[in-house]
């Protein structure tokens, strides 16, 4: 697996939305792209992982959850919020 794409980061937070998980953002991570960081409270922990599966599809080899919620100092950044004003 190549690693997961911008778009692919997008559709996961849409995924996430559409079924009620209030992620902050998420962002590419890994050496190549591989990991989904999702930033998002420890309370979202078990949803995020029954949506593990399906987050995978998307082409990532990893689902990772970050805590601290700060996806902005990513250095591959993609989506940063989910907030809507």
């Amino acid at each position: 697996m190549s690693g997961g794409t911008p778009l692919a980061v997008s559709d996961a937070l849409r995924l996430l939305r559409a079924e009620g998980v209030p992620a902050r953002g998420a962002s590419l991570a890994g050496a190549d792209g591989e990991v989904l960081a999702i930033a998002a409270d420890a309370g979202e922990l078990a949803a995020i992982g029954a949506l593990a599966h399906r987050l995978r599809a998307l082409g990532f080899r990893y689902v990772a959850l970050d805590l601290d919620g700060d996806t902005e100092s990513s250095d591959r950044d993609v989506t940063t919020s989910s907030r809507t004003t």
